[in-house]
Parts: structure tokens; sequence; C-alpha cells
């Protein structure tokens, strides 16, 4: 944990020195080898190395499954993805993620993330139907957790945005406003939900509305892109 930290500062060297003592200390036990080679192949990543990080996090997620720390697998499996190089590799880790995930409670908190993943991947990749339902199964895994609400709205937002992309506008609208309202609630005002909500309004013709929305995200994507 302390050489994430060390990661996320971008002192490697500190961190792969606080992972040799942990690999001291873990001598043997493969669990715990485990999280080293998870932990060192997000070292690699984070200094710019992917290719360097591939194996570590695929050994991290063989070892896992073999231990049955499932979590830590799924956590591999995502990371994996994450490096992968092309986007068939890239699908193909996220769905061993989510397998591990759907069928093994302790990861189940990986759904929301590696569905949400995946589901970008095929918006990206112009395949709307395909992210449409990763989306809405990423927001049934959210609303399950229910420990994160700003993930939830995320998570509602990319459904709608995405049922834009399908011509199905009528049904985006209601989840962007829900969006919108509670971001609104939480002064979390988020400029992506306004927007997105204007593309809304405007392909329906209330284009009053859609100015109104398109006006709020104006400064705060300003400031925040």
């Amino acid at each position: 944990q302390l050489a994430r930290i060390q990661g996320l500062r971008d002192d490697f060297e500190a961190g792969d020195a606080l992972l040799d003592e942990a690999s001291r200390f873990a001598s043997g036990t493969r669990s715990v080898e485990a999280r080293v080679d998870l932990e060192r192949g997000r070292l690699r990543r984070s200094s710019g190395d992917p290719d360097a990080a591939r194996p570590l996090f695929e050994s991290a997620y063989a070892v896992g499954l073999d231990t049955e720390q499932y979590f830590l697998a799924a956590d591999a499996a995502h990371m994996a993805a994450l490096v992968a190089g092309d986007r068939d590799r890239f699908v193909e880790w996220t769905q061993r993620g989510i397998e591990v995930a759907e069928r093994n409670d302790p990861a189940a908190y990986w759904l929301g993330p590696l569905l949400n993943n995946l589901g970008w991947e095929h918006y990206g990749a112009g395949d709307s139907e395909q992210a449409l339902d990763a989306f809405e199964r990423a927001l049934r895994a959210r609303e399950r957790d229910g420990s994160n609400a700003q993930a939830i709205e995320i998570a509602r937002y990319a459904v709608g945005k995405t049922l834009h992309a399908l011509g199905r506008t009528g049904e985006a609208i209601p989840l962007l406003e829900r969006a919108v309202a509670w971001a609104e609630a939480e002064s979390a005002a988020d400029g992506w939900f306004h927007e997105e909500l204007a593309a809304e309004y405007a392909a329906v013709g209330r284009d009053a509305d859609a100015r109104a929305q398109a006006a709020l995200a104006i400064p705060l994507l300003e400031r925040d892109d």
C-alpha cells in the first residue's frame, strides 16, 4: 500500500524498494507475492512502461485465482486490460475480470469499474448497442453496491449518453435530469452532465432548456477540462 502511494507521487524507486522489502517478508507466500506483482505492475505502468507491467498483472491474476484471492484477481484483470495494447486483448481481459466479479462475492465491487471500462471501449468503437448493455449492467452493479452515489450518477449519465447515440433521446432525458439534480443537490455540479442534458434537450427541440444547460456546462468544463 505504501508502494502504491510512492507510485502516485512518481517516486518509483522508493516504491520498488518497498516492494523488495515486502518480497523478503513474503518469501514463499504466494498470496502475498501476487499482491507484490500487482503493485509492481502498477509502478511500471505509472512510470510509462506498460510492456513491463503486463506480465506482472497477468501473474497476479493467475496466482490470485489459484489462491482464491478473487478481489485481487479481478483488480489484476482490470489492470491487465489497461496495458493490453489492443482492443481485442482489452476486451478479453476486462471480460475475465467481469467473470471473476460475477462469480465471487468478494470481488463484486469490480463489476462497476470493469463494466464501465468495457462500455466506453465499445462506445469509442462506435458499437453503441454493446456499450449500452455494458453501461446498463454497470449501473445495476453500482446501485446494488450503493456505497458511491457519484459513481451511480456517472453510470446513469453513461447510459443516457449512449441512448442518445442510439436515437433514444426520450429515454435518455429522465436519466440525465436525475443525474443533474443529484449533482446540484450535492453541490457537485458536473459540466459533462449539463452538456449531455443540453444535447438531449436540443435533440427534441427544447431550445431554451438546451441553452440554459449549455450555459451551466461551459464554465464548469472550462474549469475542469
